[in-house]
């Protein structure tokens, strides 16, 4: 199995874990990876498509923005993996602009994530973890 399907399993887990938990703001994922032909990674380039986006974007109660971006553990399996060029500078350039430094979280983990969220001050409003969520 390719690093990207681990990648992709974990983002899996930790949306099911955002719907199961609730948190209480806006999120969604941005399916910006992943294999495209020339023609369409040019037609998307043209829609605005922004390469080093992170994988989450989320809206606060307090209608401020924040990032998190999913990297792989070290296992067995694969090896540790790290934002891009393109991450880092987005990075930079949000923390730049927004004099954020704490709404960008690289996390690698379920956990990382809900720890990111409740530094950001998130009331969840559904369960958290009542059952093990499978990591694939």
């Amino acid at each position: 199995m390719s690093r990207n399907h681990f990648e992709d399993n974990l983002s899996v887990a930790v949306a099911a874990f955002l719907r199961r938990a609730e948190p209480g703001c806006m999120w969604w994922h941005s399916p910006n990876g992943g294999t495209r032909n020339k023609q369409e990674a040019a037609r998307l380039k043209l829609m605005g498509v922004l390469k080093g986006v992170p994988d989450y974007i989320f809206i606060l109660p307090d209608c401020s923005i924040g990032f998190i971006e999913l990297k792989l553990e070290k296992t067995p399996h694969h090896a540790k993996s790290y934002q891009s060029k393109e991450q880092k500078v987005f990075h930079k350039d949000f923390e730049d602009l927004t004099d954020r430094k704490d709404r960008y979280a690289v996390c690698r983990s379920i956990n990382e994530v809900a720890r990111a969220l409740d530094g950001w001050g998130i009331i969840w409003m559904g369960r958290l973890i009542d059952k093990p969520i499978k990591v694939v």
